[in-house]
This record gives C-alpha cells, structure tokens and sequence, in this order.
C-alpha cells in the first residue's frame, strides 16, 4: 500500500507503455493523474505544461505549511533541458562531484541532478540529495523504465 501522495501521468499517443499501463497504475495505487492528448511516451519533453503539473501536485499535496525540499532526480540531458527551460530562476551548483540546480517554487527549495542512466547512478544521485542537500521528497523525473508490467485485466 502506498501511503504518499501520488502523481502519475501519461499519454493517449504513448506507444512505448500505451495508456491502459497508466490509467491500471493510477487505479490500483488510487492516485491523482493526468493523462495527456496529443504527445507521445515524451510528454516530459513536448508538453510545456509538464512540470507545472508536477509542481502543482507537490505544492498542494503537502501535508502541512511547511515550506519542503524537493530532490529531482534527472537521467539524460533532453529531461534536463525540460527542467531548465522551465520560467523558474535556476541556480547552478557544482561542488566537483555532480551539478545541481537550485530554484524555489512557492517557497519550497526543489534541487535538480543529472544522474546518468541506470538505477547506480539514480540511487547515487539521490543518496548524494539527501546527504547534501538534505531534500525530503524525491522525484524521477522523465522516463523510467520498471520490470513490472502493468495489464488492464488485472
């Protein structure tokens, strides 16, 4: 049982998943989601909306008045774009090891992070957000694959 808010989002066009994957995920976690026309399994990346959407959720889904720090875990460069080219003023950060970028949406601190493909480099780039940044949510951003299959019969 998933006891967090959860957000999920996909697209009529998505041929990589389809939408009966994300509509059987949203009922069986019973979450809030969206579900997108006119672009493909890289909503992420087509839709300008997009992480608004993902901020919206955040902001309103909190449990209380407290301003929260956010961690966006980013695989690949083309997500990250999408986050840079958001209307937020964007911090760089780099300390040797990773770059982060810093902006605030309605006073929570949200960090990005680029971690590079592969679940290593996801689990390195999010133990490196909460041991810096001490960040309380975590969010992948983009595409993520899963070795769970979602079927609508089920």
């Amino acid at each position: 049982e998933i006891k967090c808010p959860t957000f999920v989002i996909g697209s009529i066009e998505d041929q990589v998943f389809g939408i009966n994957s994300t509509l059987t995920l949203a009922k069986k976690i019973n979450c809030k989601h969206h579900i997108y026309e006119g672009y493909g399994h890289g909503a992420y990346d087509e839709a300008p909306d997009y992480l608004g959407r993902i901020c919206d959720f955040l902001i309103n889904s909190r449990h209380n008045d407290q301003s929260k720090k956010i961690g966006i875990v980013i695989a690949i460069e083309r997500e990250l774009k999408s986050f840079l080219m958001s209307s937020y003023e964007i911090e760089t950060i780099n300390d040797g090891h990773f770059t982060c970028f810093k902006t605030i949406i309605n006073n929570h601190d949200v960090y990005a992070i680029k971690s590079g493909w592969g679940l290593i480099d996801a689990a390195m780039a999010t133990q490196y957000l909460i041991t810096k940044y001490n960040v309380e949510i975590i969010l992948n951003f983009g595409v993520m694959q899963s070795k769970y299959a979602f079927s609508s019969s089920a």
